[in-house]
């Protein structure tokens, strides 16, 4: 028994022993630093590019000057008083043996040309009212090289405007007459021949004033 003592005692003297030696928990230690921070990826190719939209309708004005004027078209530029106020206008008199007619010359660009569809304008006012009045528009295109000709006259409009001192407009779809082209001719025509045409009997007295004429090419 005494030998069983001594062994459990020196049992527990080993593990004191033991305990006292193992040293103090340690401090925790800093942490790591921050690793550094990746390269830029490789940036992404560029698009493709849009497709160009379509081009709105453009368009030109002519001034009574623009039209005025040749010899034997029995058109001139005047001023008038009209309500108290001066305008500059065209004037298409009213005469029994021939007619008149306003010319304008214009270039074509290519865009121009190539439109798939063509409106004129034309801005005017009277004299006197009564009666019909017969305007046709023309046209003629031209490449060079090409022979001049006469404006080709596919469209007319017999107009009966009801007062003076007013503005009236009439349009037309010239189309059919543009060609792709470098140069055109465009051509307005009051026909005041005694006894008028078929088509409109052209019975006013009145004497017409163009104030404007416009053409808007439509892509």
């Amino acid at each position: 028994m005494e030998s069983s003592l001594a062994k459990l005692i020196g049992i527990l003297v080993i593990a004191v022993l033991t305990i006292s030696c193992a040293g103090d928990q340690g401090a925790v230690g800093p942490a790591g630093e921050q690793g550094p921070v990746g390269e830029q990826g490789p940036e992404g190719e560029q698009g493709p590019e849009g497709k160009q939209g379509i081009s709105g309708p453009s368009s030109i004005t002519f001034t009574p000057n623009d039209m005025c004027c040749t010899q034997g078209d029995n058109v001139s530029v005047t001023t008038i008083l009209q309500d108290g106020w001066y305008n500059q206008v065209l004037l298409m008199p009213e005469q029994t043996v021939n007619w008149s007619i306003a010319k304008i010359p214009l270039g074509l660009s290519p865009s121009w040309a190539d439109s798939s569809e063509l409106r004129m304008t034309v801005f005017y006012s009277v004299s006197s009212v009564g009666g019909e009045i017969f305007l046709e528009p023309g046209i003629a295109t031209y490449n060079s090289g090409d022979t001049m000709s006469t404006e080709g006259y596919s469209q007319f409009s017999c107009l009966t405007p009801e007062a003076t001192n007013t503005i009236y407009s009439e349009s037309w779809d010239m189309t059919d007459q543009l060609d792709s082209a470098e140069f055109m001719t465009i051509a307005l025509m009051r026909y005041t021949v005694e006894g008028g045409s078929s088509r409109c009997e052209d019975s006013s007295a009145a004497d017409v004033y163009i104030h404007a004429v416009s053409l808007e090419f439509i892509p």
